[in-house]
């Protein structure tokens, strides 16, 4: 049988706002639906976490003095976490195509030697 948990036992952000009743379901395949969307939540947490991550340090690298190489590579390694992301499903398409635009965009500008705006 399935206990109550309280929403600090369950951790992240559904656990921070409020308190979760796990045994609230009434039939099997609604139990199952709940483990099931916390598993995905779970996972889709940590990918965009990494993807989260590796933008941060590509625009940092394209704002900061970096060399244009070393630029490249960090923003190469982002936009490969944004296609996983995507493959997974865990972000639009066309979310994962803006923000690799945006990135090119930038690194673009730091090959030519012209200042972003």
């Amino acid at each position: 049988m399935v206990g109550k948990k309280s929403g600090l036992e369950l951790g992240g952000v559904w656990g921070a706002l409020f308190e979760y009743n796990v045994a609230m379901a009434n039939t099997n395949s609604a139990k199952k639906a709940i483990r099931v969307q916390e598993r995905r939540r779970r996972r889709n947490q940590r990918v965009m976490s990494m993807v989260k991550t590796a933008q941060k340090s590509a625009l940092a690298r394209l704002n900061s003095q970096a060399s244009p190489e070393e630029a490249k590579q960090v923003v190469l390694h982002a936009i490969s976490q944004l296609d996983k992301a995507l493959a997974k499903g865990v972000i639009h398409r066309n979310k994962a195509a803006r923000r690799k635009s945006r990135l090119t965009k930038k690194l673009n500008l730091l090959l030519s030697g012209k200042k972003a705006s």
